[in-house]
């Protein structure tokens, strides 16, 4: 899920990312590397970008030598469901020693994977939110009315998720996980949590394929 409105502005803006990296977070997880069984599964990745700290929640769809790509979806509410965007995440050190030819590509902070492959997004309510929104996350269970019986189920099975994704209108609730932005008190860093969620008045949603 992407959290453009809950980024983190940066006092000094023409801090480097390393700079601010070390002030928010410490030694952080930056010297991982993509590993090609990663594919498929769902991630979050904490990066910086012109000063501001963002989140973008996806799915892995490949490496690009030490990075990561990650695909996307964004923009449903401009008249078409989705659009997917991919995005290019590398080490600090590897992002400022080699020379990087993508448009979406930028050093990450830290990065969060889960090995579940239920990755898809939704334009429509996150619980307690007043506006809607596009947001990516990991499938966990949703509710419908049944078009025969009228009756309101709850199913966990992910195929059956994607056959109502043609009539959004019998959704009447999602329940996803995603990663977000938290202060570890403890730590003194900047984390990434992974949580659960929820949302309704569901307008579009669909599966973010490893594609």
């Amino acid at each position: 899920m992407s959290h453009h409105k809950d980024d983190i502005r940066i006092d000094k803006a023409e801090d480097t990312p390393l700079e601010t990296e070390n002030i928010l977070i410490g030694a952080g997880a930056y010297n991982s590397s993509c590993k090609s069984s990663d594919n498929g599964k769902g991630v979050g990745v904490m990066y910086q970008q012109q000063g501001a700290v963002k989140i973008h929640n996806g799915r892995i769809i490949g490496c690009d030598s030490n990075g990561y790509i990650v695909k996307h979806c964004s923009d449903a509410s401009k008249g078409s469901p989705f659009k997917f965007d991919k995005f290019y995440f590398y080490s600090e050190k590897y992002f400022h020693t080699h020379n990087i030819n993508h448009s979406h590509a930028y050093a990450f902070i830290d990065i969060g994977i889960r090995d579940n492959k239920h990755v898809f997004c939704y334009y429509g309510k996150e619980k307690d939110a007043k506006n809607l929104h596009t947001h990516n996350g990991v499938f966990h269970s949703f509710t419908y009315k049944d078009p025969k019986t009228k009756k309101s189920i709850t199913s966990s099975d992910f195929s059956t998720f994607l056959s109502f994704s043609t009539s959004p209108h019998l959704v009447s609730k999602i329940v996803y996980y995603h990663y977000v932005e938290e202060y570890d008190n403890k730590k003194h860093q900047t984390v990434l949590r992974y949580v659960k969620t929820s949302a309704s008045d569901i307008k579009h949603y669909g599966e973010v394929s490893n594609k």
